[in-house]
C-alpha cells in the first residue's frame, strides 16, 4: 500500500509539471466527465468569435474597407453603371405662321408685296411713254360721253364699277337700281354704305389729263371708249366724293393719295393706263412716277391694290 500511493503521488506530479492535467484543490469540484463519441466521429469544432472591430482597425488594400458582417476586406465602391445616352435633341421647330390670304403681307393686310421685277417692269413702261408738252386748248368734258351702257346689259358703267368695286355686293333692282351695299374709298379709306350715291367714280387718269397727254386728237368713238373703260381694273374706281374733289385733274407730280401705302399702286396703275392707251407723260409728271417707282421696289410696295 505505501508503495501504491507513492507511486500515484509521483504521477500526479508529473502531470501537473507538464500542465495537461490540474490536480484540483481541496474542496474543488470535481471536473466533468466529458463521454466520448462513438468511433469515428469527430467533435464539432466550437464556433470561434472574432471580437467585435470598427470599421477602420484593420488594415486594408487601398480602395477597400473592414466589414463586420463580412468578417474581411470589402470594396465598398459599386462599379460604374453605364449612362444612358442622353435622348437627342428635338429639333424646335418654329410656330407655323398664320395662313396668309392670297394677295396679303404676312403680318398685315396690305397686299403683298410686289417682286424688284415688277417695278423694273414699270420703270421701262414709263420710259416707253413719250415726253410731251401738255395741250390745254379745246377741252369739253361734254365731248368725253361717259357713263354709257356699253354691253347693253341695262347697267351704265358707273353702277358697273359700284358693283365690281363693292365689299358688300349690293342688291340689284329694276333698272339696275342697288341697295345694300358697301364701298371703301381706295384714296381715303372712306366707307359709303346702301346704293353708292355718296361716292363717286373716278377716271384715275382724269379726263382732262387725257385730253392734255394726246386725247385732243381724238374722235368721238375712242374718247368714249376711254371714259367708260372698264378694261382695265383701276382705269375707273369708287372713291369718296370728297378726295374726288381733292384731286380734280391733277397728276402725281401735283397730288398723291394720302396713304403712302396706297401711293404705290396709284403710281403703278397710272403708268398702265397711260401705257394702254397711248397717252404722253409731260417731264414733272414722268421725275415724280419715277420717284415713285424707286421708293415702291425699295420700300416693297405693292403695285396692285
Amino acid at each position: 500500500m505505501g508503495f501504491a500511493r507513492a507511486a500515484a503521488a509521483w504521477f500526479s506530479a508529473v502531470v501537473f509539471a507538464a500542465g495537461c492535467i490540474s490536480a484540483p484543490e481541496s474542496g474543488a469540484e470535481a471536473p466533468v466527465a466529458v463521454t466520448a463519441e462513438p468511433w469515428g466521429a469527430l467533435p464539432a469544432a466550437p464556433a470561434v468569435q472574432e471580437p467585435a472591430t470598427a470599421v477602420g482597425e484593420r488594415e486594408c488594400p487601398e480602395g477597400q474597407e473592414w466589414v463586420d458582417q463580412v468578417g474581411d476586406c470589402w470594396s465598398l465602391t459599386l462599379p460604374a453603371t453605364p449612362q444612358d445616352e442622353p435622348e437627342p435633341a428635338t429639333a424646335q421647330h418654329e410656330p407655323e405662321p398664320p395662313p396668309v390670304k392670297p394677295g396679303a403681307a404676312p403680318g398685315s393686310g396690305s397686299p403683298e408685296p410686289s417682286g424688284a421685277g415688277v417695278w423694273d417692269e414699270l420703270a421701262a413702261m414709263l420710259d416707253g411713254l413719250t415726253v410731251a408738252s401738255e395741250h390745254r386748248e379745246g377741252y369739253d368734258r361734254e365731248r368725253w360721253a361717259h357713263w354709257s351702257d356699253l354691253d347693253g346689259n341695262g347697267c351704265d358703267t358707273r353702277r358697273e364699277v359700284l358693283l365690281e368695286e363693292a365689299v358688300v355686293a349690293p342688291a340689284v333692282g329694276e333698272g339696275c337700281r342697288l341697295s345694300g351695299g358697301v364701298w371703301i374709298s381706295a384714296y381715303d379709306g372712306a366707307v359709303e354704305e346702301g346704293t353708292g350715291r355718296g361716292f363717286d367714280v373716278d377716271h384715275l387718269v382724269p379726263l382732262y389729263e387725257a385730253h392734255k397727254s394726246g386725247g385732243h386728237s381724238w374722235g368721238p368713238e375712242r374718247r368714249e371708249l376711254y371714259a367708260n373703260d372698264l378694261g382695265h381694273p383701276d382705269a375707273l374706281i369708287a372713291v369718296s366724293a370728297s378726295s374726288n374733289r381733292q384731286k380734280g385733274a391733277s397728276d402725281p407730280a401735283e397730288w398723291l393719295p394720302y396713304d403712302i401705302d396706297v401711293r404705290c399702286w396709284y403710281s403703278a396703275a397710272w403708268i398702265e393706263v397711260k401705257h394702254r392707251w397711248g397717252l404722253t407723260v409731260d417731264t414733272a409728271e414722268k421725275a415724280a412716277l419715277a420717284d415713285l417707282l424707286a421708293s415702291c421696289s425699295q420700300g416693297g410696295g405693292a403695285s396692285t391694290r
